[in-house]
């Protein structure tokens, strides 16, 4: 995990909204206190023993917008092969296979689009971009300023983020 710059910034934290939200909030995971729609984060609920992460540097009473944070994995595939990614995010999130853009969640300027994009999955196909040998998948995740309105420095109590993804890939 980096951040925008490229630096590393270790393991992704797992973060939850309150100690409810979401439902399998892991043991140890970064509890941001937010009080705001009990109806959010759904989006991962259907993504078996996934969590929700975010930058390794994160507190709830850290600057929350526009945070970026970058998840990289990078891996050998044989032949032919394929795979999609199923994300949920809040609130925007673009996914490249080897520097490609292959899709992208949410929004950091359409308040509509980064809400629903945090309470249901997308899939995205990884297939055109993907080639036999050495793959690297990122997802870049960015936080929009709508839990703060004109509120400077704003903190993650507030103006939570969060990505949850998993996929599947084929060869």
């Amino acid at each position: 995990m980096s951040d925008a710059l490229g630096q590393s910034l270790g393991p992704a934290a797992d973060v939850c909204l309150n100690a409810m939200l979401p439902t399998n909030c892991p043991s140890g995971a970064l509890v941001y206190g937010y009080g705001g729609n009990p109806q959010a984060w759904l989006g991962g609920a259907s993504i078996p023993q996934a969590c929700w992460i975010w930058r390794a540097d994160v507190t709830p009473t850290g600057q929350a917008a526009p945070q970026v944070a970058v998840f990289e994995k990078t891996f050998d595939l044989g032949s032919g092969p394929t795979g999609t990614m199923q994300i949920s995010v809040d609130d925007f999130a673009e996914v490249f296979a080897n520097q490609t853009s292959v899709g992208s969640i949410g929004s950091v300027s359409d308040i509509a689009a980064a809400s629903s994009a945090q309470d249901s999955l997308t899939t995205i196909d990884l297939t055109p971009a993907l080639r036999a040998g050495e793959n690297t998948i990122t997802v870049v995740g960015q936080n929009g300023p709508y839990g703060c309105g004109s509120s400077a420095g704003c903190s993650y109590s507030r103006d939570p983020a969060g990505v949850v993804f998993a996929g599947t890939l084929r060869w």
